[in-house]
């Protein structure tokens, strides 16, 4: 995860339907769609607005990942 992150790579790397990254395999059609819209957005104030519906959608409905060791008792 070296690099200088946006929010654009995180949320297409972690929660993006096709991306093989995408852990939980969460799946949510508005999420993609406002995805492709925001990269399209030239408006920084709009841009930001998509996003962040991005995050409260992966809030409100899923897609986290949990970590799993086998050291854990």
């Amino acid at each position: 995860w070296n690099g200088r992150s946006t929010e654009d790579w995180i949320l297409s790397i972690i929660f993006g339907a096709d991306s093989p990254w995408n852990e939980s395999y969460w799946k949510n059609p508005r999420f993609n769609s406002l995805l492709r819209e925001a990269r399209a957005e030239l408006d920084d104030v709009k841009r930001r607005e998509l996003y962040n519906e991005m995050q409260l959608i992966v809030r409100d409905e899923g897609g986290g990942t949990s970590s799993r060791s086998s050291t854990i008792t």
